[in-house]
């Protein structure tokens, strides 16, 4: 999810990944991870309510653009009453420009 958000020029993601890998916190020499290899499906369920939110906005937001890109040309070959290929002008200048 990290990786979506952020540039991969950054190296957030990677950077987030490194940190976690690491057995021992350098600074309280807490471990950070355990060394359990058994997948726990209950542990999913005890993420924040916070996490869940912003999966299903993403989920939502993804599923709405893909929806309107796919449409576009025709919504605005009915909108504005002009034919596809001025349509297709249209709806890439607004996916373009953010509108």
């Amino acid at each position: 999810m990290f990786s979506s958000w952020f540039p991969p020029s950054n190296g957030f993601a990677s950077t987030l990944g490194l940190e976690l890998a690491m057995r021992k916190d350098k600074a309280t020499g807490e471990v950070l991870t355990e060394k359990n290899k058994k997948f726990e499906l209950k542990k999913i369920f005890q993420l924040p309510w916070m996490f869940w939110c912003i999966l299903a906005f993403s989920l939502f937001q993804t599923s709405a653009a893909l929806v309107f890109s796919q449409n576009a040309t025709e919504l605005a070959e009915k909108r504005f009453n002009v034919d596809s290929i001025k349509a297709g002008w249209y709806s890439a200048l607004s996916q373009y420009s953010g509108k």
